[in-house]
């Protein structure tokens, strides 16, 4: 006959055999989950690296067509002076033939004149070439000089690689976002306009999103609708339960931008609570295609300070047919 004590052992026994059963499970569920974050961040690593070799080799491109920009804009620049040395040259001619009452074999007033109109049409031709040779120089410029900050920035990040058995608090983080957007293009100038739509498909709450657009090419990053900058945002009157957003500035990138990158959250900070969504609603993005036939724009949205983000699962691509090609 079993006596008590022996049955308070077995029931003992049967209790850690399941404490021990319900932790062995707990962690594999942590292995499986960190082993899909190993494979997850290497695939962030990958793309990353595989950005990183786009942007070098355009940056090779930007760089070989500022050249042979600058080598049109110099010559431009020597047939700019040729032409008004020759202006002068024929504006003195007549004030001498004025002054001398002109030999009969010498050019009359009218075809001098008619000359020297010719050369002015060639001058103001040539100095709108000029201007446009120049505008494209900086524009290229500003280019490389954005591919450069975002190469260094690429370089900085050290993308780490959890080991299995790590305490991962962040596993029941999670989120989706995306882009609904349309584009309207007249001529050579477009705006494309649109909502950026977060949830939190967790089961915690998350911090409050900030939202980053990545344009391609840098120099077109415009951000413009019911988006107004930080310094500016309390005198805006807003509807009851309106999101405002305010668009983040910092110090060096008060006048232009450094990075390509526009950043914006909701003026109020509050929590996500799992299920809940909020969205960036009707932004618009001004383009100018006289330079850029081809636009790409990401979006990120990062919760907290990088403790999670992720990317939108779509992001917005305008390509155009150069006129090179019509």
């Amino acid at each position: 006959m079993v006596n008590q004590k022996d049955k308070l052992n077995s029931a003992s026994l049967e209790d850690r055999q399941k404490f021990y059963r319900n932790k062995a499970l707990k962690l594999e569920q942590a292995v499986i989950f960190a082993r899909e974050e190993v494979v997850q961040l290497k695939s962030e690593l990958e793309d990353e690296q595989v950005k990183s070799r786009k942007a070098e080799q355009l940056k090779v491109e930007i760089q070989r067509k500022s050249a042979e920009l600058k080598k049109e804009y110099d010559a431009l620049n020597d047939q700019l002076q040729a032409a008004r040395e020759k202006i002068e040259e024929a504006e003195k001619k007549i004030a001498d033939l004025k002054r001398n009452q002109r030999a009969d074999s010498d050019l009359s007033d009218e075809i001098y004149h008619h000359r020297v109109e010719g050369y002015e049409k060639l001058l103001t031709d040539m100095q709108k070439a000029l201007n446009e040779k120049v505008n494209r120089i900086e524009i290229y410029e500003r280019r490389i000089a954005i591919l450069e900050r975002r190469l260094k920035n690429e370089q900085k990040k050290a993308v780490p690689v959890p080991t299995p058995g790590d305490d991962h608090n962040d596993l029941k983080s999670r989120a989706v976002a995306f882009l609904n957007y349309v584009w309207m293009l007249n001529g050579f100038k477009s705006v494309i306009q649109g909502d950026v739509i977060i949830e939190n498909t967790g089961s915690i709450p998350l911090k409050t999103p900030t939202v980053c657009f990545r344009f391609h090419p840098g120099d077109l990053a415009t951000l413009k609708g019911r988006v107004v900058h930080e310094e500016d945002a309390y005198g805006e009157d807003r509807e009851q339960g309106e999101h405002l957003w305010v668009i983040l500035d910092t110090e060096e990138d008060q006048d232009t931008n450094q990075n390509g990158e526009i950043w914006v959250r909701p003026l109020e900070l509050s929590d996500l609570l799992p299920g809940q969504s909020i969205a960036f609603n009707n932004f618009q993005i001004p383009i100018d295609h006289t330079y850029s036939d081809s636009v790409r724009i990401e979006c990120f949205v990062f919760f907290g300070e990088d403790e999670y983000k992720i990317k939108c699962g779509n992001q917005i691509v305008i390509s155009m047919v150069s006129r090179e090609e019509k």
